[in-house]
């Protein structure tokens, strides 16, 4: 697994653009829309013209469904503008408007009602459009949620993850680096799937942990069966399968060890004599600092053993005792690993 910057995803079909749109409009209006996302947002905006194009409808709906008639106390102040005396504000009289006004509000009002509802049931059955939008997140603490379809979620640390119930689908993206373990509810008619980096994972109903880190992504199953598709490749996964994927490239399966993927549930890291390129991903998501590794070299030293995730930090410090390589703290902050010449 490499350790390349995340870029947000990309669609390669005119659906999966749509589906894409859809998201990010409900994250950009959402109140716990960061800074972060806005920055990916933009980044996804300029990766390609039919990305701006599929948001802007998605958009039109979206603001037809919410906004489409100011309020005729927002179109007065606008019209009279409250004057400024000694710097208190004066606000203007109320004056009742007249009645060929009111009515015209009245129809105003009526019309948006009417729209209000084609628009947004036009959304749902275009599948722009979800029913049911949720975010759910945690920091330093793992977390078991309920999603309204009954699938239930365990999360690891520093996780993040939204929710969205379409008419074809149940869809879930996993934003920025992080784990998780779903019990999907099972129906065979409304597909459950999860946006991973640059892949998806689909099923109907079976239980399987997500591993993601920057563009890399591991999906272990622990029952039932998982179809993981990147790059116009699909991969079907039964019990006891692992799927690993890194950017463009196809997924490729192996047998998996689903008791050390999910050692994360009890705050274990197990590291099965992993050289460093991959061990590291999987320690630097519980440390407070990012890691770099400088050289080739480096990279290759292995590492194994089974690791308390809430004392990582140790770890590294103790690294140097362990293998031939320096540890230096970056002045803006991070860690550098080098290689050290015997």
């Amino acid at each position: 697994m490499n350790t390349q910057t995340h870029t947000p995803q990309k669609a390669d079909n005119t659906g999966t653009i749509k589906m894409a749109a859809a998201d990010w409009c409900m994250r950009i209006q959402s109140d716990e829309c960061s800074p972060l996302d806005r920055a990916a947002f933009e980044q996804w905006l300029q990766e390609n013209p039919e990305h701006e194009q599929a948001y802007n409808k998605i958009l039109r709906v979206w603001l037809l469904s919410e906004h489409l008639v100011p309020s005729s106390v927002e179109a007065r102040q606008e019209e009279n503008p409250p004057a400024e005396t000694s710097g208190i504000v004066q606000l203007p009289p109320y004056q009742q408007p007249p009645r060929w006004q009111w009515q015209q509000n009245a129809r105003l009002l009526s019309l948006a009602a009417l729209l209000l509802i084609p628009f947004g049931y036009g959304g749902w059955l275009l599948n722009w459009l979800p029913n049911e939008y949720h975010r759910y997140s945690t920091d330093q603490v793992r977390q078991e949620v309920t999603l309204p379809d009954g699938t239930q979620v365990e999360m690891n640390l520093n996780t993040h993850i939204t929710y969205a119930n379409f008419r074809d689908r149940r869809h879930v993206d996993i934003s920025g680096n992080g784990e998780a373990f779903f019990k999907v509810a099972h129906n065979a008619t409304h597909p459950f799937e999860i946006s991973a980096a640059n892949g998806t994972i689909t099923v109907t109903g079976t239980a399987f942990n997500v591993w993601k880190y920057q563009q890399d992504v591991v999906v272990t199953v622990a029952a039932g069966s998982v179809i993981v598709s990147n790059n116009a490749s699909d991969l079907h996964l039964t019990p006891g399968m692992q799927a690993e994927y890194s950017g463009h490239d196809s997924p490729q399966s192996e047998p998996g060890n689903i008791d050390q993927a999910l050692a994360w549930q009890s705050g274990k890291l197990v590291l099965d004599d992993q050289p460093l390129s991959v061990a590291i991903p999987q320690i630097d998501r519980y440390l407070d600092h990012s890691i770099t590794l400088n050289d080739a070299a480096v990279a290759n030293l292995r590492i194994g053993g089974i690791y308390n995730t809430d004392n990582l930090d140790g770890l590294v410090d103790s690294l140097p005792q362990a293998l031939p390589l320096t540890v230096e703290k970056r002045l803006f902050g991070g860690l550098v690993l080098s290689s050290r010449h015997q």
